[in-house]
């Protein structure tokens, strides 16, 4: 079954029409409510998960772009259509125009089919490529098969580039290669020394007199990445 009216109907429901309005309501009521763009379905979404899905890359794009507080991504893109995956390749405009009550602009999720587009807060953060932003700008954690360690390393490029790195990576075992290890190693490295960066500016917080700081877990890494099988439930193997 094709799915793709229903992401599309996710990422962005269909204008007010024929809705009956209580008695009193005159035309003008009517007209403002038609002429009103209605938001994503799930404008706070923060975790998605897809096994399988069946749909269009362009209504796939759309409910991405619209899914702008989303943290936690788990996608099996081997069940998705051929290109699902580049979508996170993508990116979008940041834009200071205000947001629509529901947390997200409709402008941005009506327009994704065309070109990614999607609306950013001014204020939502710098980046390094010129006013864009990542698709999925708030993307933290994710769960990948499907795909090869080249197209993860891509991933993994690209949102360096803009300055929206993932923090941890779940990544199915049958794809793991030299580009997969050499992102793990990166992972690591980037810990190491963003861990040694803190110790150093705690050191000198407590001889400045300033006091030490929360107590913060330094055995927590930065960036990791976790090699999980299908069979395995909690999403680690080692």
């Amino acid at each position: 079954q094709d799915f793709t009216p229903f992401v599309h109907f996710l990422a962005a429901p269909p204008r007010y029409r024929g809705v009956k309005l209580p008695n009193g309501c005159g035309s003008s009521a009517v007209g403002a409510a038609a002429s009103a763009s209605p938001g994503p379905k799930l404008p706070v979404l923060e975790r998605l998960s897809v096994s399988a899905l069946r749909c269009s890359v362009e209504s796939w794009r759309a409910l991405l772009v619209a899914s702008r507080k989303l943290k936690r991504l788990e996608v099996d893109f081997s069940q998705l259509s051929e290109g699902a995956f580049d979508v996170l390749l993508e990116s979008v405009p940041v834009e200071r125009e205000s947001s629509s009550p529901n947390g997200t602009s409709a402008e941005g999720a009506n327009g994704a089919s065309a070109k990614a587009k999607g609306k950013e807060r001014a204020t939502d953060g710098e980046n390094a490529n010129g006013g864009e932003l990542p698709i999925l700008p708030a993307l933290e954690s994710v769960r990948l098969s499907g795909v090869s360690g080249k197209q993860l390393s891509q991933l993994a490029a690209f949102r360096d580039a803009h300055g929206r790195r993932i923090r941890r990576w779940e990544i199915d075992e049958s794809v793991r290669d030299d580009d997969s290890e050499a992102l793990a190693r990166d992972a690591e490295e980037r810990s190491a020394r963003w861990r040694e960066e803190m110790m150093r500016e705690e050191e000198e917080r407590v001889k400045g007199g300033a006091g030490s700081r929360e107590p913060w877990r330094w055995d927590e890494p930065l960036e990791r990445v976790v090699w999980y099988r299908e069979e395995e439930d909690d999403g680690e193997s080692e």
